[in-house]
């Protein structure tokens, strides 16, 4: 409080709080000062009201321009400060300023408090509890015998893991059947990413996309983006770039998925070598914008939308 106090040489402290802290001073002025134009005291004071003049309004002029216009008529106006001078030997200032501090304190308190009850208390989302059974994934109850026929084909084509020529064993994927992969790629199979909380859905607790960036010998290295126990993330560049990752000029829009990783060293695609992406270029240039395997739970009944 010594910052707010000004010593006048007479032994005695002035308080400038209207210069710190005007909402102080406003209360104070509000329940000490005028408080007879809101019948919080029983006698008229100092605010007695002409015709022309709201209680409010000379408050406003107390707050701006610290005059006020003597009640009575024919008074010359007279200086009111915003807060008096603490007399300690006058029982009233005292009391005044003992509730005024007992208000501020109080409103500190109700703004500090919410920090103090939240302080040491950490909120974390538990996320999905892995023991629950999903009700998602499944075929839509009372789907016909021809709809089921086409949901079991379409979740066989989703699991499907690919290689580039659809013969290569893996000893981490097993057989991988499906043919195509390449030459750019994120995955190796639709359900590689789109699999939590069940196949169609988003991305698994631990990321498979270590285990795809160097599966069959493929040389690929980990974007700095990409964490074992984080998100599957796809890069989108959000402007077109040259062989070496700058933005080219004019500049051009892009805004589509670019692939991760290469079948460069793979043991079924002899011959082939192209570089990843440099993605760390990208990013310098504010280039790079992400997003996660979103689900695709019911994406087959879009067709059963009228195109009316």
């Amino acid at each position: 409080m010594c910052r707010l106090l000004s010593y006048s040489g007479d032994g005695q402290c002035d308080f400038f709080l209207s210069d710190y802290f005007p909402p102080v001073c406003f209360v104070y002025q509000l329940v000490f000062r005028h408080a007879d134009c809101l019948r919080l005291r029983p006698k008229i004071g100092q605010c007695l009201l002409t015709t022309q003049q709201s209680c409010l309004l000379r408050m406003v002029k107390v707050l701006l321009n610290r005059r006020v216009s003597s009640a009575s008529a024919g008074n010359d106006d007279k200086e009111i400060p915003m807060v008096t001078k603490l007399r300690p030997n006058n029982p009233s200032d005292v009391e005044y300023w003992r509730v005024g501090i007992w208000v501020l304190l109080f409103g500190l308190l109700i703004i500090v408090s919410p920090v103090l009850l939240d302080a040491g208390i950490t909120v974390m989302d538990p996320g999905v509890d892995p023991k629950a059974s999903p009700r998602a994934g499944g075929p839509l109850p009372g789907s016909s015998a021809e709809e089921l026929v086409l949901f079991t084909a379409g979740v066989e084509a989703f699991a499907e893991v690919d290689s580039v020529k659809g013969t290569f064993v893996s000893p981490t994927f097993g057989a991988e059947t499906s043919l195509g992969l390449g030459p750019r790629f994120n995955s190796n199979s639709c359900a590689g990413c789109h699999v939590q909380p069940a196949m169609g859905g988003s991305s698994p607790f631990v990321n498979p996309a270590f285990a795809v960036a160097t599966d069959a010998g493929a040389k690929n290295s980990i974007p700095f983006f990409i964490t074992k126990n984080g998100p599957i993330r796809e890069a989108r560049f959000k402007f077109q770039v040259d062989a070496n990752g700058r933005i080219v000029h004019p500049v051009v829009r892009d805004g589509g998925v670019h692939a991760l990783f290469t079948i460069t060293g793979r043991e079924d695609a002899p011959g082939c070598n192209i570089s990843q992406l440099p993605f760390r270029v990208v990013q310098k240039q504010n280039n790079l914008s992400f997003r996660i395997p979103t689900p695709v739970f019911g994406t087959g009944l879009i067709e059963a939308i009228a195109d009316s």
